[in-house]
């Protein structure tokens, strides 16, 4: 999505991506990672997700559903709403983070909000939505903007990640 030309605040950044099938179990992935150099690595990334459930071939009936409330998980459980609150261990793999003092937290300093996701010191941060259909879908910034918020004006080393991952990897 955006790399490390993204300055706070001027280096606004949008996306939008249409007509990606996803099936039920998929995983959709916002990543960030700012290396080795976190200061300042506040990242202003809500996302919306809006799809069109088709669970069968054909089914008049099928639903549309906007998911906008990524960081307003105030309960403190993961999956709620099929989004999930993450980072990556040294060997690549996610691991939950926990809800302490209003915030998503990891063991290494990162931690998503509901306004920032904070990566830690080489540890990327990842806000993930599980699909609980199988359907067409349209990924978007809220109010199409993405930012870095943040004492260093130069972005170094922020690099901000949207994927999908098959269910069965």
């Amino acid at each position: 999505v955006f790399d490390n030309t993204c300055y706070n605040g001027s280096g606004n950044q949008s996306y939008t991506v249409t007509n990606l099938h996803i099936n039920k179990g998929d995983m959709i992935y916002h990543e960030v990672d700012c290396g080795t150099n976190n200061t300042g690595a506040e990242i202003y990334w809500k996302p919306v997700i809006t799809y069109t459930e088709i669970e069968q071939e054909f089914d008049p009936t099928r639903k549309e559903y906007e998911k906008t409330d990524a960081y307003t998980n105030s309960n403190g459980l993961q999956g709620h709403d099929g989004w999930y609150f993450m980072y990556k261990d040294s060997k690549g793999a996610y691991i939950d983070m926990t809800w302490t003092d209003n915030k998503f937290k990891g063991i290494g300093g990162e931690s998503v909000n509901e306004h920032f996701i904070v990566p830690g010191y080489d540890t990327p941060t990842v806000v993930g939505w599980k699909a609980p259909y199988t359907g067409t879908v349209t990924l978007t910034a809220q109010d199409n903007t993405v930012y870095r918020d943040g004492p260093n004006p130069t972005g170094e080393n922020v690099i901000c990640l949207l994927y999908t991952s098959d269910a069965a990897d």
